[in-house]
């Protein structure tokens, strides 16, 4: 499992977006490293972005 903040204008002091990886970049990282059933929600959380993977 992977949190990390949205690459957004927050209004919370959150790490700087030099920081941050877009969603679909850890997306790209979690498949080439063989994960599967890569299930992102970035709707729960106000400020971040939750993504839950399984490696085969």
């Amino acid at each position: 499992m992977i949190i990390d903040y949205k690459m957004k204008k927050l209004p919370i002091n959150a790490p700087p977006k030099t920081e941050r990886i877009y969603l679909d970049k850890i997306e790209d990282m979690l498949l080439s490293a063989g994960y599967k059933d890569i299930v992102s929600d970035d709707t729960s959380l106000d400020y971040q972005y939750i993504i839950e993977a399984i490696k085969e």
